[in-house]
């Protein structure tokens, strides 16, 4: 066999292994982020409606580092995410529409890393403080009286996680599970809502 005949063979078997491991999975609406603490996703806010993000998420615990890239699409009623490696393999594809399940199929499984909870961060970040506390069930949203950019998640007054938001970084910091997730937008763009 030539050497490009084996190419195609290695590419065409590498491709069905990926897909052979692909799941999908619909997760319950609330998302659970912890044991103790859930979260119900809520419908996009008007003023984000029609958005696209490209970020760069960077993971850092005590499993490990890890990188990925997600791409995200806010319309009306949808929500619709992709989590790529740094090399640009599709890892994750998610699909949540309001008020349904969150649909999310698995290419390549990371651990410590669950597409669901991705989503329920992002909306926690993103979304008015309100629309976050109103889906809270186990845990309290406060804003910092000292700036306004910082969330702090309280569980019975017992600090669990903080949120910090910058012009294009989002800092999430895990107090309790002893993790922390770097989120550097790279593209903003608007989409059709059609």
């Amino acid at each position: 066999m030539q050497k490009s005949g084996i190419k195609k063979l290695v590419i065409i078997l590498s491709f069905l292994l990926v897909s052979s491991c692909a799941s999908v999975k619909r997760s319950s609406d609330p998302v659970w982020i912890d044991k103790f603490s859930s979260f119900a996703l809520q419908p996009v806010p008007e003023e984000l409606s029609g958005r696209s993000m490209m970020q760069k998420l960077t993971i850092t615990s005590t499993k490990g580092n890890h990188e990925l890239l997600i791409q995200t699409e806010l319309l009306s009623k949808r929500i619709n995410m992709v989590g790529f490696s740094v090399s640009g393999l599709v890892l994750f594809q998610l699909h949540w529409q309001a008020p349904s399940h969150v649909i999310v199929e698995t290419k390549i499984d990371i651990e410590g890393v669950d597409a669901a909870v991705l989503l329920a961060y992002f909306q926690m970040s993103n979304w008015p403080v309100k629309e976050v506390a109103f889906g809270l069930k186990g845990m309290e949203a406060r804003v910092s009286p000292k700036n306004d950019k910082v969330r702090h998640f309280f569980r019975d007054q017992e600090l669990i996680f903080g949120l910090t938001k910058n012009s294009d970084i989002t800092l999430l910091e895990h107090y309790r599970d002893k993790y922390r997730i770097e989120i550097e937008t790279l593209e903003t763009s608007m989409i059709s809502t059609n």
